[in-house]
């Protein structure tokens, strides 16, 4: 694993092709991140840092909705969730995994905390290890 720090914000978007106002992105083994300094100021660094090293461990190819849950869930991020409806549980999987590729910003932090949500019913009822078990059939 390699972590490439952008040296703006600007740098992070031209970098990874992703939107400027995100914390950071994994390719395979490689996570990219805004400024270092900036996350650390925000209080995002080690957040950031364990959903990325997630991503980075997760086996290819499982749906976007449960990478993003699992790493959001794995990190810590998802104890800090809103509570209540996010207005999408009764989307499909695929239609979750959808919106956290679509980029809507008005449903994307929805969507996120519905993908954790539905992650984290998942890992309480199954357990880690059988989750991981699972995952590494796919």
């Amino acid at each position: 694993m390699r972590i490439e720090a952008a040296s703006s914000a600007a740098d992070f978007a031209r970098h990874t092709a992703e939107p400027a106002n995100i914390a950071a992105s994994t390719q395979g083994a490689v996570i990219s991140t805004q400024r270092l300094t900036a996350l650390a100021l925000s209080g995002r660094l080690p957040l950031t840092i364990r959903h990325e090293a997630f991503h980075t461990a997760q086996p290819a190819g499982i749906p976007r909705w449960l990478a993003e849950g699992l790493a959001r869930t794995f990190s810590g991020e998802a104890a800090s969730d809103p509570q209540g409806p996010t207005g999408l549980s009764r989307l499909s999987s695929d239609a979750l995994s959808e919106e956290l590729l679509g980029r809507n910003p008005t449903r994307l932090a929805a969507a996120y905390v519905e993908a954790a949500r539905r992650a984290g019913q998942l890992v309480k009822r199954r357990g880690w290890k059988e989750v991981i078990k699972e995952l590494s059939k796919l």
